[in-house]
């Protein structure tokens, strides 16, 4: 196995992106390459950014939780992406070899908020309340806005 001098060492679950994406690449036959590590310090895991030979681009976690409970994850995401809710899709769930779960997701443009807003807690509110719908209705698509800034190709 190559050297992984990359790592998400101040983390909860201190990880290594390239050996991840090593793993993936091997048991899923892909040919995904690491092109990016989120800035975000501390936290329960980081993100590595990957991008496939196609120019899709993804985004990588690696959780303690189980690979089932992260598929069926995937399922309720998959639902309310199918509702117009601005979700990413989960393009593949991997138990790894260290016991950890590696989730592989679309990459959608956009970056995380800096700053908290009256404005932005409402819309939060707005959409939390779309999803509390009653059984058997139809999430209406979400109106809030959101400030989104396209990630470079």
């Amino acid at each position: 196995m190559s050297e992984h001098p990359l790592a998400f060492r101040e983390t909860e679950s201190p990880w290594r992106p390239t050996e991840v994406v090593e793993e993936l690449n091997a048991h899923l036959h892909l040919q995904l390459e690491l092109v990016g590590l989120d800035d975000l310090v501390g936290g329960t895991s980081g993100a590595a950014y990957l991008q496939g030979p196609d120019g899709r681009q993804f985004v990588l976690t690696r959780t303690s939780a189980d690979a089932d409970l992260m598929r069926l994850t995937a399922e309720i995401i998959a639902l309310a992406k199918q509702h117009g809710f601005p979700v990413p899709s989960h393009e593949a769930v991997l138990p790894l070899r260290d016991g950890h779960t590696a989730v592989l997701q679309e990459r959608l443009p956009g970056s995380r908020p800096t700053t908290v807003t009256a404005d932005r807690v409402a819309a939060m509110v707005t959409m939390n309340e779309q999803v509390r719908e009653p059984a058997g209705r139809s999430p209406r698509r979400p109106t809030a806005t959101r400030t989104r800034h396209q990630h470079p190709s």
